[in-house]
């Protein structure tokens, strides 16, 4: 189905052809053809077949590692909308992977992906006001996530709360945030 209407030019469809071939969905996983059809139709404009480009340029699945071709491919998918492209922006500043460290422009891009939706935004922003002191943006942030991501959120954030260091200054805070999401059932508004 998406073979023949990739044929045709569509956009859309060479990008789910090659989520096909990059997952193996009903053909051999093939992460080569994936980044042939993402470049494709991330050449016609469309902004999830970028993002796909710029995690196959991350991770240098099928393509060659290149984080700056990544960098550049998540600003275009940014540019076209897509949510997660921002948080994916937000990381590359965190960690440096695009120059140095810098979490004032991280926080810059988690919060657009925040805003946009994203809750893997959402916990990010909340985990750096978590570990720079700043409690109640933290519990904002992690509360957010927990309304856009539901259990998705809740599994990611236990997961972070439950890893602190007992001899961190945010351990106090971290249990606290982690007794609360004990009582929290996703889909119901707390």
């Amino acid at each position: 189905m998406f073979e023949t209407a990739a044929r045709s030019g569509d956009a859309k469809a060479l990008n789910m052809l090659g989520r096909a071939y990059e997952r193996g969905w009903g053909t051999v996983r093939n992460p080569n053809q994936a980044a042939l059809c993402f470049y494709e139709s991330a050449t016609a404009g469309d902004g999830w077949a970028m993002f796909n480009l710029a995690d196959l340029y991350l991770s240098g699945q099928g393509i060659q590692k290149d984080t700056v071709l990544a960098y550049n491919y998540y600003i275009g998918a940014a540019r076209k909308g897509i949510g997660k492209a921002l948080n994916m922006l937000g990381l590359l500043h965190e960690d440096g992977s695009i120059g140095s460290p810098d979490l004032q422009t991280a926080s810059i891009f988690f919060q657009a992906a925040s805003d946009a939706g994203d809750h893997w935004g959402a916990l990010n922003l909340g985990r750096i006001y978590l570990f720079t002191g700043d409690q109640t943006q933290a519990c904002a942030s992690f509360h957010h996530a927990l309304q856009v991501g539901k259990a998705e959120a809740l599994e990611a954030l236990t997961k972070l709360l439950s890893n602190i260091d007992d001899h961190s200054s945010t351990k106090t805070i971290s249990d606290v945030i982690l007794a609360r999401i004990r009582l929290y059932k996703p889909g119901r508004s707390s």
